[in-house]
């Protein structure tokens, strides 16, 4: 059993108009309260969503890197093979001209 039929009669005795009045603002202000939370939740629903997917895509472009990197086990500097060995003093610039 309540004891809310008892308190509301003894807050009637003591106080039958002003109570009434706080009781309903404080009512109407509960009311308003739980949209403010939800609204506030959403928002940070809604950020938290764009920072993953935000996330998510600069990982899939690599500008985020996932795991280790790769490391070669063999690094074949055959000078006989493909373009061979670079040599000390060998790289040239190249010729290129471009507007500015």
């Amino acid at each position: 059993m309540t004891i809310l039929p008892e308190l509301r009669d003894s807050l009637m005795r003591t106080r039958p108009e002003p109570i009434l009045g706080e009781l309903r603002d404080g009512l109407v202000g509960a009311h308003r309260q739980p949209r403010m939370r939800r609204r506030i939740a959403l928002a940070g629903l809604l950020a938290g969503a764009g920072l993953l997917a935000t996330a998510g895509a600069l990982a899939a472009t690599g500008v985020i890197a996932v795991g280790d990197p790769v490391k070669p086990k063999h690094v074949n500097r055959d000078p006989a093979r493909a373009m061979g060995v670079p040599l000390d003093g060998s790289a040239r610039l190249l010729a290129l001209r471009a507007r500015t």
